[in-house]
């Protein structure tokens, strides 16, 4: 015989008793302890924007019946090719701008990190601890030359 089907709302009842010490200390439950109600809040949230997308993709498209330029004689198409041309380029020149800012930002991250790790290295009365952070500065500085 097949086990019965899960349903959320029976699973989502229990998972937010779980953290209530009747029912968490009943010999019946195997493991105890357990905080439900997060999980179940991040469900239920889960559930409901499955559900919106659903009913997005599942609307009757309501452009049906618009008029639709034919051809490339129209004036409609020609700009639209004109701006989808013009769009490309700056792609280019926006990927390039996003990729320094990138970059910029790996390196100010790195060299936060390695102003902290040189103090503590100078704070530092450990050998072990010592030879560790070294290790850390000098791996920070091929990440930083990489960079260069």
């Amino acid at each position: 015989m097949p086990p019965p089907a899960i349903r959320w709302d029976n699973l989502a009842y229990w998972l937010s008793r779980g953290s209530k010490r009747s029912v968490y200390n009943d010999p019946v439950i195997k493991h105890g302890f357990a905080r439900g109600t997060e999980p179940v809040a991040y469900v239920d949230q889960v559930l409901q924007r499955w559900a919106n997308d659903k009913e997005l993709v599942l609307a009757p498209d309501l452009n049906q019946n618009q008029p639709m330029a034919r051809g490339f004689e129209s004036k409609g198409v020609e700009s639209q090719q004109a701006e989808d041309r013009d769009a490309r380029r700056s792609t280019v020149a926006d990927r390039e701008t996003i990729e320094r800012r990138e970059r910029d930002q790996k390196r100010a991250g790195l060299e936060t990190s390695r102003r902290r790790i040189t103090r503590e290295l100078e704070s530092s009365h450990s050998d072990t601890h010592r030879a560790a952070l070294e290790n850390a500065l000098a791996f920070l500085d091929a990440e930083l030359k990489k960079l260069d």
